[in-house]
């Protein structure tokens, strides 16, 4: 929990903004000829959030390996990509593809059998190759810098929190389980909202390209307030559960020993929301960096709201959005100038003619 609370939410949305940039940078080059107006039309969640999640895992964990965005390709165990019916066995796994069902597996409190199945297929199948790659690689050092520092942990003896390659991965593996699928939800429904409410355009608006000169204080002045507004409304997690450690009550309700109390976060923001009270800490499960702060809350607040900041902002500070009739499908203008082409080569003389 201290390595990953350690991430500021400035680095994180540096890390996320030159991830996004560079990702856009990508589409234009290479699917901008295809259309002959110049503009390209892009599916959100498969062709923007999708890619840009799987890089910055890359940057943090080195997972998916097998990607060449942000850092070079050191192996081929996990490969980037979205949800897929295909079985697991029958393909590399998939981040954040394969992350989806085995959060929901987890932290929902009665999956049906078939989200147990796919989430017990996909688990395993992530932490086989996620510690086959630490075979591989942490003999010679691992370089992703989260993954990194949490295999470096010692404990007070000087021994190794993680000493076994299957240890860390599941580690790993729990933290990613933990960070991508909210993250990706949350990205999704705040597009969906905006687009649906034309807030996108208004905030798009605010976001005024050099004032503030950080990229990170404007997206933090113009972007946040929208964003937390769309979390709010559209939780993701939408419901949390927890066991009960002890007899006690809770509104009224007299709650055993072990028995299940689900959360709706839904309903909870929808009541600070009619009082004008903007919160998305329950979203995460409380302030980790409060007094008393609830057991279970997420460490990763910082990261994970410097995350969602960058990549928003990299997408409206960068393009003209059109909506299209289907959700989350926009037409993509690139508004970064573009450089001046390189001055023709002249001719050679014609030599005189004898």
């Amino acid at each position: 929990n201290s390595v990953i609370s350690s991430i500021s939410e400035e680095k994180a949305f540096v890390v996320a903004r030159i991830v996004a940039d560079r990702w856009l940078q990508k589409v234009f080059d290479e699917a901008g000829p295809l259309f002959l107006d110049g503009k390209v039309e892009l599916d959100l969640r498969r062709e923007y959030i999708t890619p840009t999640l799987a890089a910055i895992c890359n940057h943090w964990f080195g997972i998916p390996d097998s990607l060449l965005l942000p850092n070079p390709a050191r192996g081929n165990f996990v490969d980037p990509g979205g949800w897929s019916w295909e079985p697991a066995g029958a393909r590399k796994p998939l981040c954040p593809g394969d992350y989806m069902a085995t959060s929901r597996y987890c932290f929902y409190p009665d999956p049906v059998p078939r989200v147990q199945a796919y989430g017990r297929e996909q688990g395993q199948a992530l932490r086989k190759a996620v510690r086959e790659y630490f075979d591989k690689f942490r003999p010679s050092g691992l370089s992703a810098e989260l993954t990194k520092a949490v295999a470096e942990l010692k404990d007070s003896n000087g021994k190794f929190v993680y000493p076994t390659n299957d240890e860390l991965a599941r580690t790993i593996i729990g933290i990613m389980t933990g960070f991508l699928p909210p993250a990706d939800g949350s990205l999704r429904w705040t597009f969906y909202e905006w687009l649906e409410e034309k807030t996108l355009w208004r905030v798009q608006q605010d976001l005024q390209p050099g004032s503030p000169a950080s990229a990170y204080a404007r997206a933090n002045l113009a972007v946040r307030p929208s964003l937390e507004q769309a979390m709010q409304k559209r939780p993701s997690p939408d419901l949390l559960w927890r066991t009960a450690t002890r007899d006690h009550g809770l509104g009224g309700v007299d709650v055993r020993t072990d028995d299940k109390v689900v959360i709706g976060i839904v309903s909870a923001l929808a009541e600070d929301a009619a009082a004008n009270v903007t919160d998305v800490y329950p979203i995460f499960g409380g302030d980790r960096g409060a007094p008393g702060a609830p057991l279970h809350a997420c460490p990763a607040h910082k990261a994970a709201m410097g995350t969602m900041l960058g990549i928003i902002s990299a997408l409206l500070e960068r393009c003209r959005i059109e909506a299209l009739p289907a959700p989350l499908l926009v037409k993509l203008t690139d508004l970064m100038p573009k450089a001046p082409p390189p001055p023709a080569t002249p001719s050679p003389p014609t030599p005189p003619s004898s």
